[in-house]
């Protein structure tokens, strides 16, 4: 672990030029109000880049009167131990940092002499557990009064700071920041379903009507189909009819056409019997008087048979006419037949039906022909959609698992150091003849936990207030409670600045005894006292102010 071994102040504050000499362990520098004692740990925080000190003073402020430039220099020692060095990415026995402050308000870094930008000092100080901004690891003056001002959560994320749990929250807000995006983005996608499901139900009514009016046309067409067929049979039906009328008055016409050529042959014989009667010598009256009778019978017959015979002949043409005309209809309907034969049907029962099916599609003609394919789209798309929502919703699960174990993971470590620093702080109060108690709250909302700090030198416990203790007892709560952490700071260093400003002597140096005993030989502690305390474990330096200059010396 590595310890600030020295630190330089050029033309800073009342320091001309001064280097300050540090051990581990309790460093005290003490001295009269005025003398720069105080200065000294401003140069250390402002050579660490430390935010306060920058909001609370201008730093050309920190310029000693009358120079133009001042620098500040904090030296770490590097020195290998065990073969490895403190400082993994530096190879020098010692590391420096200072920071140049011109009187123009500029500023710079250097480290190892090589000018660098502040965020990268900030970042190699916190690979060494260093955080200059920790009001628990650094305190100025007045900042005791400013950690009390502080809510119990912002307590709590300075112990976890400077205990090097804050990982453990950066896990656990990181989840939360996982999961409000997956939250924002399972929104956004709902809204978008319903957005998309309004306008698929418009398509999804659309491609209903417009199925049906497809359904329609292919039934409109099945119809024209069988109609089709029908009016052929119907066709067939009727030429076959008038075909067999055709054939059987042709077979009558052939019959009466018998009959006359009989009626004529008879007649024929008749009269041929009559001439030969009427050329006999002797002439038989009545014999000839009934040919003549049956002559007149057949002709009459014959004439009769003959008339009757050319009135079939024209009904026959009539129905050949007829049946001609049925031909050309029968081909012509076979011409139309599609397909296969759909059976006998009534042609007029499906031409009512087409007319009825006609009416249904001229009903849904302002059905778009694109409607098909505009549903399919939209339908592709909810279900896009849908199938993201489920994995979006499969993915929040997964990362309330991870949040819920890195929760409880946080929770189980801040409880463990807080039952550790309760456990100290009370002996630590204990030793100073009061009551403390440190409590978790809200522990379940990571954004709402905090740390209360209770204490009691007399009466019943109360939360650390400018009301319920006086100012020295309010230092000496706050001084236990950060004296309690020390066991788990990650820090090797540690700074306060006149803590016992209020504060009665002699709990001041139980409290400076309680820093021997705890810290020991471990990290460095740099406290600001104006007075020594005898019999002390502590490397001591004074700082005294001579014609306007602070110097100082070891004792």
């Amino acid at each position: 672990m590595s310890y600030i071994k020295e630190v330089i102040l050029e033309n800073f504050m009342s320091h001309e030029y001064s280097r300050i000499r540090l051990k581990k362990g309790l460093n005290l520098i003490v001295g009269p109000n005025g003398a720069g004692k105080s200065s000294i740990v401003v140069g250390i925080s402002v050579a660490l880049g430390q935010t306060y000190t920058e909001r609370a003073r201008r730093l050309r402020d920190l310029i000693r009167r009358g120079k133009e430039i001042a620098r500040v220099s904090v030296i770490f020692d590097n020195a290998p131990v065990d073969g490895r060095r403190p400082i993994p990415f530096s190879r020098m026995d010692e590391w420096r940092i200072s920071r140049y402050i011109r009187a123009d308000g500029s500023y710079w870094f250097e480290v190892d002499g090589r000018t660098t930008e502040k965020a990268e000092v900030v970042y190699m100080l916190s690979k060494l557990g260093i955080n200059p901004d920790n009001m628990a690891v650094f305190m100025h003056q007045g900042m005791i009064e400013e950690f009390l001002s502080l809510k119990p959560s912002q307590i709590l994320q300075q112990v976890e700071e400077a205990a090097g749990l804050h990982d453990y929250r950066r896990r656990v807000m990181e989840a939360v920041e996982k999961l409000r995006g997956i939250e924002k983005e399972e929104k956004e996608v709902s809204n978008l379903m319903r957005r998309a499901e309004e306008t698929l139900s418009f398509w999804r009514r659309e491609y209903e009507k417009w199925n049906e009016r497809k359904q329609l046309l292919l039934h409109r067409d099945e119809l024209i189909r069988r109609i089709s067929w029908a009016k052929f049979k119907k066709a067939l039906t009727s030429f076959r009819e008038i075909e067999e009328i055709y054939k059987e008055k042709e077979n009558e016409i052939k019959k009466a056409e018998i009959e006359v050529e009989e009626e004529k042959k008879r007649r024929d014989e008749t009269k041929n019997m009559l001439d030969k009667e009427w050329s006999k010598p002797k002439i038989d009256v009545e014999k000839i008087r009934r040919l003549e009778v049956e002559l007149v019978e057949h002709s009459v017959a014959e004439a009769v048979g003959r008339v009757k015979l050319e009135y079939m002949i024209s009904e026959l043409k009539k129905v050949k006419s007829k049946m001609e005309e049925a031909r050309k209809l029968l081909e012509e309907t076979r011409k139309s037949t599609i397909g296969e034969d759909t059976g006998d049907e009534d042609p007029k029962e499906l031409e009512e039906e087409l007319q009825y099916v006609k009416a249904r599609i001229a009903a849904l003609s302002d059905v778009s022909e694109e409607t098909g394919e505009m549903y399919a789209k939209y339908l592709a798309e909810y279900n896009d959609l849908k199938e993201k929502l489920l994995i979006v919703q499969r993915n929040k699960e997964e990362v309330l698992k991870e949040f819920d174990k890195r929760m409880e993971m946080w929770k189980t470590k801040v409880r463990e150091l807080v039952d550790l620093v309760n456990e100290k702080y009370r002996k630590v109060m204990e030793r100073l003849g009061g009551y403390g108690e440190v409590r978790l709250r809200d522990l379940d909302d990571i954004d709402k936990a905090g740390i209360e700090i209770l204490a009691s030198f007399g009466g019943s416990p109360l939360p650390i207030d400018s009301l319920s203790q006086s100012g020295g007892e309010r230092s000496a709560s706050i001084v236990s409670f950060l004296l309690s952490l020390q066991g788990s700071i990650k820090s090797p260093i540690r700074v306060v600045d006149e803590f016992d400003v209020h504060m009665d002597p002699h709990i001041r140096e139980r409290i400076l005894r309680e820093f021997v005993e705890i810290i020991g030989d471990e990290g460095q502690s740099i406290v600001i006292t104006p007075g020594m305390i005898p019999n002390l474990r502590a490397h001591v330096i004074v700082v005294q102010k001579v014609s306007g200059v602070s110097i100082h010396k070891e004792v």
